[in-house]
């Protein structure tokens, strides 16, 4: 089983309104994961047309994982949250090969051999 597991980017969002691909439609179509786990902390509203796009260009439903920062490079809140999905989805697939787009943002991901 594959997982991709990544957050949601500002050009993410921005290319999927004129359904241009982005970092995220990229590796959905190249890694065809079995299953999608977006993390976002952009307000809900704003992520619909990516979702929409992301749905349209997949068979399987991403599952978006809301996550609240006061700003999106404050590490002390990133990595306690990137942590928890990690260890929830190793637990729940621990046989899962996981992929990543942002490196920085999922370190937490390495101490499982991701």
């Amino acid at each position: 089983m594959k997982i991709l597991l990544s957050w949601i980017g500002r050009q993410d969002i921005l290319s999927a309104v004129n359904e241009k691909e982005a970092a995220i439609a990229t590796a959905v179509k190249e890694i065809q994961p079995d299953r999608t786990i977006l993390l976002n902390n952009f307000a809900p509203s704003e992520i619909g047309n990516f979702l929409k796009y992301i749905w349209m260009i997949t068979e399987n439903r991403a599952a978006v994982r809301q996550i609240s920062l006061t700003t999106p490079t404050r590490h002390e809140e990133i990595y306690p949250s990137v942590l928890k999905i990690v260890e929830e989805t190793h637990s729940a697939y621990p046989e899962a090969e996981l992929f990543s787009i942002s490196v920085r943002a999922l370190l937490p991901c390495t101490q499982y051999g991701f």
